[in-house]
């Protein structure tokens, strides 16, 4: 997404602002400074250019329900990748990893107002409507600035010509339509990551009717305590092997990818939970490698066989139809859709032993006629 040109980022449409409920409040309220002096510099001393890097303290006092979950929500705190490369590292790097997040992973979790007042920082910042506060943030200027490299590709069909998800070509549906404020704000809950909380969206909750035991749908009967529901309902999707710290031009640290492709894995669930109960799930790559942070220094990630590198994933690319659901001999025994040790690469069989499909699954007996 291009960047907002310097007057359009910056630009206050003071008639519209003034006219809402924040418009009420004087400047420095929110953003401090100096609000009496007439000289720019000046009046710009102690200038708090995002008030909603403490939720409690500025937006707290009117939206204290919010504000309180929001700190503990993964959207707000860096508690997935810190989770991550906590197990990754050790005592003696945990530091050096700290600021390597928190200069290089840190743009993509947003505060209050990089939601609903401006564009989050990972998509270059900008005002999304003259600084009106905006209830339901558009998805285009805000959850595609930190999931668009493969959420929106997936969702939209633009990955190998796939096709769009189906709740998109069938009815535009938003982000905002399966993800709750729940999942947004946080519930007041301090999870470690994306999967740890309650199966929010629940594919089940729209499509009561396809229930396991209920459908009249044999696959669905026979999977459905077995199968997440992309195992048969997604398509490929963008797999990232490795993201490198390296210095741009201007001696800038940045990340670039090493190598992404564009395939579809099934692997053993090793985040079986009550809400998530089944054997196989759809699993990623996602952008990371052992030397992910030597451009900091060398040999941050000293336990990175900790964690698997491929981890369940929910491609947002569902379709009724897809080639692996046709008939049971589109899936079973057919290996290019399991994710099996010759798939990984050998630095990484030991870390994802746990996710690696041993053996294919096997053709169903047939039922004898009687």
């Amino acid at each position: 997404m291009p960047p907002l040109e310097v007057q359009d980022k910056m630009f206050v449409d003071q008639a519209a602002f003034r006219g809402t409920v924040h418009g009420e409040a004087d400047c420095t309220l929110c953003h401090a400074g100096q609000g009496a002096a007439t000289d720019k510099d000046i009046a710009h001393e102690g200038l708090v250019s995002d008030p909603s890097a403490d939720p409690g303290a500025i937006c707290g006092p009117c939206h204290p329900n919010v504000a309180q979950t929001a700190v503990s929500s993964l959207h707000y705190t860096f508690r997935g990748l810190d989770a991550t490369f906590q197990a990754r590292g050790d005592s003696t790097t945990q530091p050096m990893l700290q600021q390597a997040n928190q200069e290089l992973c840190g743009q993509c979790h947003v505060t209050c107002g990089q939601c609903h007042v401006a564009r989050p920082t990972a998509n270059q910042g900008g005002l999304l409507q003259g600084h009106v506060f905006v209830k339901q943030p558009p998805m285009e200027h805000t959850c595609q600035g930190c999931h668009g490299t493969r959420i929106t590709e997936e969702y939209r069909g633009s990955n190998d010509g796939l096709g769009p998800d189906v709740h998109w070509s069938q009815a535009e549906m938003t982000c905002f339509d399966c993800h709750g404020t729940a999942e947004m704000h946080g519930d007041g809950q301090s999870y470690a990551g994306r999967y740890e909380g309650p199966t929010q969206p629940d594919c089940l909750m729209c499509h009561e009717r396809v229930r396991p035991g209920q459908s009249g749908i044999e696959q669905h009967d026979v999977h459905g305590d077995k199968l997440s529901c992309q195992v048969c309902h997604s398509v490929k999707y963008t797999n990232c092997f490795g993201c490198h710290g390296a210095q741009d031009a201007a001696g800038k640290l940045v990340f670039f990818d090493q190598r992404v492709s564009s395939e579809f894995k099934i692997g053993r669930n090793v985040e079986t939970s009550r809400t998530r109960p089944w054997a196989y799930v759809v699993v990623r790559h996602p952008p990371v490698a052992r030397d992910t942070y030597d451009a900091y220094a060398p040999g941050l990630l000293p336990n990175y066989d900790a964690l698997p590198t491929w981890k369940y994933a929910t491609p947002h690319n569902i379709h009724l139809k897809t080639p692996q659901n046709e008939s049971c001999e589109s899936c079973h025994e057919q290996a290019q859709w399991f994710l099996l040790e010759k798939d990984v690469d050998p630095d990484e069989r030991r870390a994802n032993q746990s996710v690696i499909v041993p053996q294919l699954p096997p053709l169903p007996t047939p039922t004898p006629t009687p």
